[in-house]
């Protein structure tokens, strides 16, 4: 993961991150449920 992140363009980390924040946040939900 580490090296993808890396492997990342400076411009695309931020949707990048985003887009892995609401996985995150859907995964959160789907275990509280």
């Amino acid at each position: 993961d580490i090296t993808c992140e890396l492997a990342v363009p400076e411009e695309q980390v931020g949707p990048f991150k985003q887009a892995v924040g609401n996985l995150t946040r859907g995964q959160g939900q789907v275990e509280e449920v």
